[in-house]
């Protein structure tokens, strides 16, 4: 009977101990999600960092939460360009060396925030003639940046070290769709040439004198698109690529005289040619050009209208690309992927010709963007979208009404947070408040739906977007019912927008379907409602023409109802827009390897450049079991 009692009180210790144990882990999860929340969804790095600190000190024996605590503490240092950084990624290092991963990323950073001075001074040149994104434009003095301001589409410059921004136009996107793009710095400073957006099919030349503010219309056609690229070097011309909709083949350069705005056609161009470059002394233009024998770095001479390849070999469409001349004149700067992985490389020239053997300037472009943009490309977490399932219990049935201030955290968010020239904290914002019982999801400009690691706007395979805030959930089981509604606001204007969910179907090897519901709005596509059932290789079966009557007569403001249901092999999507009588849109077959797999429920979007007060409300979001599932 005593051997009795001590045993059960040394249980009952063991008990109170193990309690104790997961009360304190379940402490710091709770704080860690709080902090993580804080930061990548509230946008508070100063709240995220009082949640991070507080687990560093509380619970200062349970290694694996500190040093993740410690590393995101870090990151938030960065992000606000505080000091401090080095000192936590250090104690990571010293104090923790039996977390390997979190050890390896704080030496990781480490070394980007040390190389900083190591850069080499023509991939500096390089990256401040180009800009991170291709519609900006930095000035010859690389002392401002010319961009448009995406939240309203004015033309704005903003200086490079303080930061100022001036707005340079004065349009409004509540009152008409126009706006300013493209700007291009004249090589003294004092002009701005740009396009501007006057209906779908119409871009005219205009420019601005930054002495005195006034706008001049340059040249205007209805029927064509005008994009400067470069002003000649004596202040006289302006060269565009022109998009003639009336023209086959479209694409065109042409250089515009500001004296008689009269335009000179040079040569055919094609729609992904980049770069169209002066060169110093006025005599060439250098770009890319995508041709049959892939993408190549010309010289055309305006004397005699020739053409020369400066690029020695054929790589494919990721060969050579967007071309800058050196400051001097004597080289050809550009991108190439001869070596597998973006470099930059130089041409000497000499009279429009290759005057030397070309050579390797930088290898690995993008690792240096890095260290002078100081981006973190280990932070977006994006990944595959098995990895967004990894952990979560296996469940079935769920309902979402979003009743709640803050998200409940079954949603996994992803989203870019960091550098960008456009000064957004993310593109994409999602907020449960601005209309309280909804989950009302903001498009933010130049977004795309990415799912990759590495994600580099301009240096990477992508030259336009960056990557869009998505919320996924998981589920289970091979019988449900998936119920929804949403309400689109998509006001007229210049480009696409789009809001979606999409179902992904994940078997354990690896395979994928994807059923995507998407909604358009805006040129060039036009408004559409797409459903398609699709695998990796395409679309299995899609129906286009789902557009209700309603919102097809062009309503801004409209609402769905969908019931998606999986019944074993059979999915059916049904569409309603009153909630009452619902039809049949689409109806496929899921092979019967997709037995038992996971699916994941995404909240997407994407935009064009141009958001124009765009946003759609969710309203619920459910999926119902039928027979055995749980």
């Amino acid at each position: 009977m005593i051997l009795g009692d001590k045993f059960r009180k040394v249980l009952f210790f063991l008990s109170l101990c193990i309690l104790i144990s997961a009360l304190d882990s379940q402490a710091q999860g709770e704080l860690f999600q709080a902090g993580w929340y804080a930061e990548f969804v509230e946008g508070d790095l100063g709240k995220a960092i009082s949640f991070y600190q507080q687990i560093v000190k509380d619970f200062p024996d349970e290694k694996a939460w500190s040093a993740k605590a410690l590393l995101r503490l870090g990151l938030c240092y960065e992000k606000l360009g505080r000091n401090g950084a080095i000192d936590v990624y250090q104690k990571i290092i010293a104090d923790l060396p039996e977390e390997k991963d979190i050890a390896a990323l704080a030496k990781k950073r480490l070394s980007l925030l040390r190389g900083k001075k190591s850069v080499n001074d023509l991939v500096k040149y390089y990256f401040d003639r180009t800009g991170v994104d291709p519609l900006s434009s930095v000035s010859f003095d690389r002392k401002f940046l010319a961009r448009t301001d995406w939240t309203s589409g004015n033309l704005v410059i903003e200086d490079v070290e303080t930061k100022q921004v001036k707005k340079l136009t004065h349009t409004d996107w509540s009152r008409s769709s126009e706006y300013g793009l493209q700007p291009v710095w004249s090589r003294d400073g004092k002009f701005i040439a740009f396009s501007w957006f006057r209906k779908p099919s119409f871009l005219e030349l205009r420019i601005i004198s930054l002495i005195d503010g006034k706008i001049q219309t340059i040249y205007s056609d209805p029927n064509l698109y005008i994009y400067p690229q470069d002003w000649h070097p004596d202040g006289r011309g302006i060269l565009c690529e022109v998009y003639d909709f009336n023209r086959e083949p479209a694409n065109r350069l042409a250089l515009i005289s500001l004296k008689n705005k009269k335009l000179r056609e040079l040569i055919p161009a094609s729609a992904n040619s980049r770069g169209f470059m002066f060169s110093p002394d006025g005599k060439f233009i250098a770009y890319d050009l995508l041709s049959e024998m892939g993408r190549q770095i010309m010289l055309f001479s305006l004397a005699d209208s020739s053409e020369n390849r400066i690029s020695e070999i054929n790589m494919g469409k990721f060969g050579f690309d967007n071309p800058i001349w050196n400051e001097q004149g004597n080289l050809l700067l550009y991108r190439s992927h001869r070596l597998g992985k973006f470099d930059l490389w130089a041409t000497p020239i000499n009279d429009g010709k290759p005057a030397g053997k070309s050579f390797l300037v930088q290898p690995d472009l993008t690792q240096y963007l890095l260290i002078l943009k100081e981006i973190d490309n280990s932070d977006f977490k994006g990944g595959s979208v098995e990895e967004r399932i990894l952990n979560k219990p296996k469940k079935v049935a769920f309902k979402e009404d979003f009743s709640s201030p803050t998200l409940n955290p079954a949603w996994s968010v992803f989203s870019w947070k960091r550098a960008n020239i456009y000064g957004y904290k993310s593109f994409g914002r999602i907020s449960l408040t601005d209309h309280r019982g909804h989950l009302r999801y903001y498009l933010t400009p130049a977004s795309e739906i990415v799912r990759s690691f590495g994600y580099l706007p301009h240096f990477s395979n992508w030259y336009w977007y960056y990557p869009s805030l998505e919320l996924s959930r998981p589920f289970w089981g091979d019988r449900w019912q998936l119920e929804m509604k949403f309400t689109t606001y998509m006001p007229d204007g210049a480009n696409t927008r789009i809001f979606g969910f999409l179902i992904f179907f994940l078997t354990q090897d690896g395979k994928k379907l994807s059923l995507n519901i998407i909604r358009r709005g805006g040129f060039p596509q036009g408004k559409s409602l797409h459903v398609s059932l699709n695998s990796m290789s395409g679309a299995i079966v899609k129906n286009d023409s789902c557009l209700t009557k309603a919102d097809s007569a062009g309503v801004a403001k409209f609402s769905y109802f969908f019931k998606i249901r999986r019944d074993n092999e059979l999915l059916q999507v049904n569409l309603s827009g009153d909630g009452k009588y619902f039809k049949h849109i689409l109806s496929a077959k899921i092979p019967l390897d997709y037995r038992g797999c996971a699916q994941l429920l995404t909240l997407s979007s994407q935009c064009w450049f141009v958001p124009a007060g765009s946003y759609l409300d969710w309203d619920y979001v459910q999926v119902k079991a039928f027979n055995n599932e749980r």
